[in-house]
């Protein structure tokens, strides 16, 4: 329908990211994984310039079963030799998801090898911590 208007899909791309990916109610943000992932699997521009930053913060949502459906669209994706499987923003979502508190998320993610090393990933989220502390309010 939207496949040969730019516009039209970056009007979908912002409703859905509006409506779903800060929704309060945890199947809403499935679907947003869900979405997502049809997105990344099918336009890698239309996903990295409007998805990619959301899709990978999913892996700190406070709902296991979003992290559940993460793990295992994440899963598929690199078992399909997806294209972001290399990516620095992957592998931090690979990381946090491999070390969950949920076991049935870290297993999820058991086989899985990192890309990048972890002690770009661990900088990666100190700085992030960093950004966000200067954020704050004081």
């Amino acid at each position: 329908m939207y496949a040969s208007d730019t516009s039209k899909q970056e009007e979908l791309i912002r409703t859905i990211n509006t409506d779903f990916w800060n929704s309060r109610v945890f199947v809403e943000r499935q679907a947003y994984i869900y979405m997502a992932a049809s997105v990344m699997n099918s336009n890698s521009t239309l996903f990295s310039t409007h998805m990619k930053s959301n899709f990978w913060k999913m892996s700190r949502d406070r709902v296991w079963n979003v992290r559940i459906v993460l793990s295992k669209l994440l899963n598929e994706h690199i078992n399909n030799n997806g294209e972001f499987y290399f990516d620095h923003e992957v592998n931090k979502a690979l990381y946090l998801l491999k070390r969950d508190k949920d076991r049935d998320v870290h297993e999820q993610m058991a086989h899985i090898t990192l890309t990048v090393g972890e002690e770009v990933i661990q900088k990666m989220i100190q700085d992030e911590q960093k950004d966000s502390m200067q954020e704050e309010p004081s």
